[in-house]
């Protein structure tokens, strides 16, 4: 549903979703029931728009941070640096150091199990010789000990 399909309450009603505002408030500051704007939250036209002006919201975050991320950079540095209180100071130095080399995430080792009776076993070596000889190496054959 293109913005003309809209009502001027619906437009208003979207633009306050779409900054994070509840159903009550939405409808206080639109004039209408709290139960037309949850309906309205059920149309796929409405959601549609609302993540549209969600999307475009974080779009002018974005950019307002990328032209400002000098100073905004060294006031977290020095918040890291010099804050009295060590859990402000320890947020800020995670928050540093997860933005620029990732947020950790827990991972989980995936193992198989080989019912076979086929343990064989074999050095890396001889896989890196296999390896030179025709750049394959067969692992139905082989299991590393």
């Amino acid at each position: 549903m293109a913005i003309k399909e809209f009502t001027e309450k619906q437009l208003k009603a979207i633009e306050l979703v779409a900054k994070g505002e509840n159903n009550t408030r939405v409808s206080e500051l639109v004039g209408v029931n709290r139960k037309t704007i949850i309906s309205w939250k059920k149309d796929d036209k409405f959601k549609a728009e609302v993540d549209k002006q969600v999307t475009l919201l974080k779009s002018k975050v974005n950019e307002k941070i990328a032209m400002n991320i000098e100073p905004l950079m060294e006031k977290l540095i020095k918040i890291a640096l010099t804050s009295d209180n060590e859990k402000t100071s320890l947020d800020a130095i995670t928050y540093a150091i997860n933005r620029f080399v990732g947020t950790p995430t827990s991972k989980q080792e995936i193992s198989t199990t080989d019912n076979s009776n086929n343990n064989k076993e074999v050095s890396i070596e001889d896989m890196l010789q296999d390896l030179e000889v025709d750049n394959v190496i067969n692992l139905e054959d082989k299991k590393v000990k």
